[in-house]
This record gives C-alpha cells, structure tokens and sequence, in this order.
C-alpha cells in the first residue's frame, strides 16, 4: 500500500506501541465497561455481524455485546436502512435488515434500542458488489473457501487460534486488489492478510495499509487457484472481531489532487489510484511490486454549504484527531464498484498544488508561496522532503499548519521554519513543530494529532523556508502519503464535541422519567480563544429538557445534564448542543456559534505507551427516554456567587422511588481548577445533606458550570425479568449549578 512506512513487518513491530495479550485486552474491555453495567444497565453493542450488506438487498444480522437480551430493534442513522425482528427465539435475536437504493454507499451507525434505552453505536457499511458470508470450518488452506473476484465476504475471526481461508479462481496478469475493513467496523481487529499462488507461494502481503486495515495490490503471475489468509496480528479474537474482505477488480483511490476547494464550485480534481475506470491514464510512477498508478482527471460539484452536520457527518470514517474539519466525502464508482470514501476538505485560504519537485535536499529549489495560501501536496517519492519559501515583513503574523493525521493521510509531518539572508543561505531556525497535545478532551474524545502546528511572528524583513518532512521517511513509493500545508490569518474560535458522562465509557444518553442523566460537552480552543463558552441544547424529545452550561474561561469541558418529568414518554430521538462565547458577564461577544459534533469511544487503550482509546465521530447525539428513574438528585440553589477567598453552601436533596432505601454518598463534580468541595452522606431514612463550595484566592473569575453526585447501591426489578430483582450501583447526577467566582 501507500503509506510512508516499510511494509516490513518488523519495523512495523518497532514502531507501533505495544498490544495487550488477549486476556489483558478483554479484561480491559471490562474494566471500562463496567461503571455502565453497574450502574442501571444499558443495552452495548460491540457489533452487528455481518457489519454490513448491498444496497438495495436484504442483510440477516446478529447481535454481539451486553444486556441485548430484550432489544426490540436498531437504529440507523439514514432512514432507507430499515430493521425488524427475524423469526425464531436467537438470544440475543437476530433482525432483517433492508437497505433501499437511495441510501449512499459508505459507512453508517447503528444502534440497538429497547427497555435499556439507546445502545453505544457501532459501524454499518454498505456496499455496491454482491456480498457472501464465510463458511466455516475454512482454518486452513486445504479448507478455504471459494469466492469471486468482485465480490465481498463477512467474515469474523472468532477465537485466539481462528484463521480464516479463502480462494478464487485467477487469471495471468489480472489485476487483483484484496481490502479489509475492521477498525473502520469499530472492530478490534488488527488484520493481516496474505495472498498465496497454487503451490502456497506469497506472492503478496498487507497490514496497517489503510489507517489500522490491510490491503494489497498484485497482479497475478498465472492461471490457477489463489489463497488469501485473514489473521489478527496478534492472535486475539471474539465474536467482535468481525470483517469485510473485498477482492476486487473495481477502483481504489489513493489520493486526490487538490485535497481542499472552495465551496459552492464545479472543481477539477487529480485520482490517483488503481482501476479507476474509463479514461484512466498510467501516472509513470511504479508502485512496489511493479505494479503502476493510473490518473484520472474528473470534475466534482463542491457543496455549497460545507458545514458539519452533526447528524449525517459523512459516508467515511472520521477519527477524533480530524473530527471537525469541514468538507465533504466523495465516493468514486467505476466497473460496478465503489471506491471507499475520500475526503475533500474546505479550502482555508486560495488553493495552491504543490509543484515537484520541491525538495529531495537542501540543494532542492523551494516553491515559491504567497501567503495566505492552502497548498496540497504529497511525499509520493522515496525519501521526499518539500520546501517552499515567502516573503514576509517584520511583525507580520500567521498560523502556519500541516493537515495529514486530520484527513486520514498516514504520513507524521515535522514542520520547521528557517529565515535565509541576503544570499539566500539559512541564516538561523525561526520556529519548529511536531505534534499537538490533546486540549483536554482525552480520554471521553481525545484530540492528539501528530499534525504539526505553529505561530509564526515574523522577527525581521526576510524571505522565510518552510521545510516540511515525513518523521519516518518513506523506503517506497508512497501515492497516499498526501498533506495540506495552510498559511493563514490567526482567527480565535473553536470546535465543540459531545461524548459520554462516563469516561473512557461508550455509553449512550439514555433518561428515565422523573430522573436525571448527564453527557459532557467539550471544547478544542483554537488561535487564542480562551473565554467561557454558553452552551444550550434544542430538539430534545418531549419531556426532557436541559438547562444552559457554562464551559469555563481556558476549561476544556463542561457537563450537560438531560432532566425528563414525570411522565415523560418513551422516546428515542436525537438532540443538538449549541455554543457561543461570552464573556466573563455571561453575555454574548459576538462570536461565531458552533453545533457539537457528537463522539464516541470504540476501542479502549492499547496499553504501554499508548494509554488513549480509539474514538470517532458519530451520527447525532441520540437520546432515549425510558420509564421509572429509581432516583432524583437535586442542588439548591442552582445559581451561586462566591468572590475569590470564599465560600458556599449547597443543599443535595435525593428524592427515591418507591422500594428504594439506598445511602448515597454526595460528592461535587466538574469543579473549576483550584476550587474544593466537602463530601456528603444521605443516609437511609434522610433526604438531604450540606456540601460546602470553597474558592481560593487564586481562582481564575468567571462563570462556570458544575454538578453533584450521588452513589449508592440499591435492588431493582431486573430490566430483563421483571420478577426478579438486580443489585446495581446508582450514580444520579443532580441539576447543572452556575458558579459566578468573582473578584476579590
């Protein structure tokens, strides 16, 4: 494939974090898992086999994950992809699923719904070509099963020793490409996979090609039987570890060129890839193995409006380190098939293709740049290094940035930036960047990237060299190692994300009538932007509301509570967060508002150095309403104003349900930096406790949102079996409380 690594795998070995042994990874699973399970129980889905089916047919799933016992049915997030109970008494059961011709090819979510609420969601693919299950027993050669070249098989590795085996008929000098969707499945899969000739020769190998996901790319050397092997790298494997395996002869798309445009225009985009279609021309460059890259020049309509919708964000896989970059996803379809999904993001400034060569050396000429400019480029060539040089005056400023990791390329750019003297020799380094930090997301939506990022300030009247290099310096050709470098203005603002009350934890929102529940909104600042953000919710399903939050000057998150009445209707719907910045008097400054873009956890920490779960942006923030809240807990006063140096007190009021006599321990959350709060007990037979709300001296002013918390262990009929009774752990969050500190 295309990226700038060797394909070696052990190099590969050297670099990629440490994997946990199966066993460490399951019981991982469970840890993380286990506030959701302990508290009242909600429905997980860890996945749907198959993970997907063909448009315009009818797919029979499973499902696989926790409390799906009672599940009633799925929710898609595209209206044409349609669900109802299969016959028979499976547990948990199984559903018809239909997918109409007008739902796009891509990726979608589902989610399992019934007497729990909403499920956590996980990856739905549709596809264009005829799709086929795996037949086991197929754990080795002599056992692999036939398919067709055009065809997709679903397919799971189900055990720690499960290999799975397949075989198609080929054809001398046939172009075959094998792709592999796992980790775009919200699978835990690490997939490798292997292409042997009829006398089990490899002829072809692929691992981390695409992102997490293999492919490869051969073209086979004569007629005759051909294997392809399905492992996990690592020999781990459940009933998750689901697959879609797609031997091709229809297009993929390793590239487009330019990766920004403008809105609203008719663009003339560069594919680069392998069996494009009709009009495909051969690039010159030769990939490893000998196999050649075509070019297809085609004109695509940009959207005009190139805002995120939070419920439909895109027919692609979008990670959190790239969740809110705007564009669009396009879909190239050519020989009955469909290439997956590329992005094509927002030009941020005049677009600029870069000019090779470039750079191979400091001997290299730069390409002249003009700032402010969004310039697409590439390191396609072995051992590329790309400069490029402008003009500046003193003073002048700008933000200079490299997008790759944020729109799924896989090269990790260095970015440095040197003045050069009247000679135009480099008179000394000015600035330099690597990755950028998480804000503080991490771990309910981590935002690291390994995208460099940096304020240029010019200190004299210069001509300035950028230099931007790949960090692992590609050993092959590389078509899909692509980047964009951006130069523009700073421009304060910032991008607003919804994940899970619990972190680390997929959970969805899910309310019961008469109680409370809570999600958390957080905030990625961006040039600067430091104030406090109001952030309100709209659409909500009937009877359940949500009051405004505060995310506090420099925080990067906040909670949101969901409070439905007594009486509220069942009800699953999805709703949207709003924020806006104010300032420190609460009031409006005038500052672009943002919708949430909503998130979630798919895969826990690796483990070693690398302790971040895997996340991704989902369809909306779904919201479920359900009946009987085993308890209610409440703060008074909602509103609180405390000058620096002092002190308040609340009041934490838990209201429960009938048959409940829990103690609960009360303890204060979400609190702003520097700022303590005393612990409560309510004990059996009472109903209120006094917390006090203490504010240093050195507390940053400003208004802030927080909220108590209330624990304790109680017996409720089993959501499963009415008739018997379940020993849970509560965890009621009470109403959101305004804390103004002031000065002293």
């Amino acid at each position: 494939m295309s990226r700038p690594l060797p394909l070696g795998p052990e190099r590969r070995a050297r670099l990629r974090p440490p994997r946990l042994a199966p066993t460490a990874l399951l019981a991982l699973l469970l840890l993380i898992a286990a506030p959701a399970r302990a508290q009242v129980p909600q429905h997980r889905l860890d996945a749907v086999f198959p993970a997907g089916g063909q448009l315009g047919q009818e797919a029979e799933v499973q499902l696989v994950g926790g409390e799906l016992e009672s599940v009633e049915g799925l929710w898609f997030d595209h209206p044409g992809i349609r669900a109802a109970r299969a016959g028979g008494d499976a547990t948990p059961p199984r559903f018809r699923v239909s997918i109409a011709p007008d739902v796009p090819p891509g990726l979608h979510d589902v989610r399992a719904v019934g007497p729990l609420g909403v499920s956590n969601p996980r990856a739905f693919a549709v596809g264009l070509r005829p799709e086929e299950a795996e037949r086991e027993p197929n754990n080795g050669p002599d056992e692999a099963g036939p398919v067709e070249v055009g065809r997709t098989v679903n397919g799971r590795i189900d055990g720690a020793t499960d290999v799975d085996w397949f075989s198609f008929e080929g054809k001398a000098d046939r172009r075959v490409l094998v792709t592999l969707l796992a980790s775009r499945l919200d699978a835990p899969l690490d997939a490798e996979i292997r292409l042997f000739d009829a006398e089990g020769r490899e002829l072809a190998y692929g691992h981390d090609d695409v992102g997490r996901d293999p492919r490869l790319d051969c073209v086979l050397p004569a007629d005759g039987t051909y294997r392809v092997e399905v492992r996990d790298v690592v020999y781990s494997g459940s009933p998750a570890h689901v697959y879609r395996l797609g031997l091709l002869d229809g297009p993929v798309v390793d590239a487009v060129v330019p990766r920004a445009a403008e809105p609203g225009s008719m663009t003339a985009f560069t594919l680069l890839g392998r069996d494009l279609g009709e009009g495909a021309t051969s690039t010159g460059d030769i990939l490893p193995g000998g196999r050649p890259l075509e070019r297809l020049e085609v004109s695509i309509p940009v959207p005009a409006d190139l805002a995120i919708d939070p419920d439909r964000p895109g027919a692609g896989y979008s990670g959190s380190p790239g969740a809110g970059v705007r564009g669009f996803w396009h879909v190239h379809e050519a020989g009955g098939g469909a290439a997956d999904p590329v992005f094509i993001a927002e030009a941020l400034a005049p677009v600029v293709v870069e000019e090779e060569p470039s750079g191979e050396g400091a001997d290299e000429a730069a390409m002249p740049l003009s700032p402010p400019c969004d310039v697409s480029a590439d390191f396609r060539r072995v051992g590329d290094v790309d400069l490029y040089e402008f003009r500046a005056a003193k003073g002048e400023t700008w933000m200079i940035e490299v997008f790759a990791e944020r729109i799924g390329s896989p090269v990790d750019t260095t970015l440095l930036v040197q003045q050069l003297g009247e000679d135009g020799g480099v008179a000394r380094d000015v600035a330099e960047a690597d990755d950028q930090g998480d804000p503080g997301t991490a771990p309910r939506f981590p935002r690291a990237t390994v995208d460099p990022a940096l304020k240029f300030q010019a200190p004299e009247d210069a001509t300035y060299r950028i230099t931007v290099g790949d960090l692992y310096n590609a050993a092959e050709p590389a078509p899909g190692a692509v980047y964009r470098l951006v130069i523009r203005p700073e421009r304060p603002d910032f991008l607003l994300f919804a994940a899970p009350g619990d972190a680390g934890g997929p959970a969805a929102v899910s309310v019961r009538a008469g109680g409370r529940t809570n999600a958390q909104v957080l905030v990625h600042r961006r040039d600067g932007l430091a104030g406090p953000i109001r952030v309100e919710a709209e659409g909500l399903p009937a009877g359940v509301s949500a009051e405004p939050v505060v995310i506090g000057a420099n925080q990067a998150q906040a909670p949101i509570v969901f409070s439905a009445s007594e009486g509220a209707p069942t009800k699953l719907g999805t709703a949207r967060l709003v924020g806006i910045p104010i300032g420190a008097d609460g009031a409006p400054t005038g500052g672009p508002g943002r919708v949430a873009l909503a998130g979630s956890i798919t895969l826990p920490p690796a483990g070693g150095r690398d302790p971040t779960p895997v996340a991704r942006v989902t369809r909306g923030l779904a919201v479920a309403v359900l009946p009987g809240a085993p308890a209610r807990l409440s703060a008074a006063p909602g509103e609180l104003t405390v000058p620096q140096g002092g002190s308040a007190e609340l009041t934490a009021t838990v209201s429960r349900a009938e048959g409940v006599e829990a103690e609960f321990q009360v303890t204060a959350d979400a609190l702003p930096d520097r700022v303590t709060a005393t612990e409560a007990k309510v004990e059996q037979g009472k109903d209120s406790a006094p917390i006090t709300i203490t504010v240093p001296d050195d507390a940053e002013p400003g208004p802030y949102t927080l909220l108590l918390r209330a624990v304790g262990k109680a017996s409720i009929p089993d959501p499963n079996d009415p008739s018997k009774a379940r020993e849970v752990t509560l965890s009621e969050p009470s109403n959101p409380i305004r804390l103004t500190i002031t000065k002293k």
